[in-house]
């Protein structure tokens, strides 16, 4: 079955993820939030789900989950690996950083893509899209 991925339904997948955010059986992470604190949020994490982690091991499972760490290893961790869908694994961990492609937009087309999230959006799903949780805890 083939699906097909839109802003809009990628918006719609958030905000209704969001939503549940309080839900004891789930756990919102934002690419961003883990950039900013990886150890801050795996605890966040960890906590959440009720796992104890002893803090000597702590270190290790930051660094293991480091972006460096992970591409190191793309060839294990990389999705769709035994199907080859990447021609290179790494490709999967391409630069790390959130936001880069804005770098392949004019300020036209920046400006026509968020009046689009504008409408399809209400502001704190738009921002979280954007940011994560920084800034607020609490789900739209």
């Amino acid at each position: 079955m083939h699906t097909t991925s839109s802003l809009r339904s990628t918006l719609h997948h958030y905000q209704k993820a969001l939503r549940a955010a309080d839900r004891a059986n789930v756990v919102v992470c934002h690419y961003g939030d883990l950039q900013a604190d990886l150890e801050g949020e795996m605890r966040r994490l960890a906590d959440r789900l009720g796992i104890a982690v002893a803090e000597r091991v702590w270190p290790a499972l930051v660094e293991a989950a480091s972006f460096e760490r992970m591409r190191a290893r793309a060839d294990h961790l990389a999705p769709d690996v035994s199907q080859r869908y990447w021609r290179q694994t790494q490709q999967f961990f391409h630069g790390g950083t959130a936001g880069s492609w804005r770098a392949f937009c004019d300020e036209a087309a920046l400006r026509r893509y968020e009046a689009r999230v504008a409408e399809l959006a209400p502001p704190p799903v738009a921002h979280w899209a954007h940011h994560g949780w920084r800034g607020a805890r609490t789900a739209p």
